[in-house]
């Protein structure tokens, strides 16, 4: 699960926990958890990771990675394959 905030001004989701609002700054904001599945948006290699742009289904956009040794493309689904906490991600293999 990836869990962040809602504002209740402006409706905008955010990530990570925030005592207020990323988008207008309002401190009314409700915590909110989201499926950890999305769509990568963007990437760029580092060594032997991929660091990832994910559009969270749902919710807001976070920075995650996945083990260079996947094969990721722009576009693809991907799944949270950790729950530590660090945003470790894997492909979600589409029959």
């Amino acid at each position: 699960m990836i869990e962040g905030v809602v504002c209740l001004a402006c409706g905008r989701s955010g990530f990570p926990v925030a005592r207020s609002c990323g988008s207008c700054g309002s401190l009314e904001v409700q915590l909110q958890s989201w499926p950890g599945t999305g769509r990568v948006e963007s990437r760029t290699k580092i060594g032997d990771r991929w660091i990832l742009e994910i559009k969270i289904d749902d919710g807001p956009r976070v920075m995650g990675w996945i083990a260079a040794s996947e094969t990721v493309r722009v576009g693809q689904r991907v799944e949270e394959n950790d729950s530590r906490g660090t945003l470790a991600f894997k492909v979600i293999h589409e029959r």
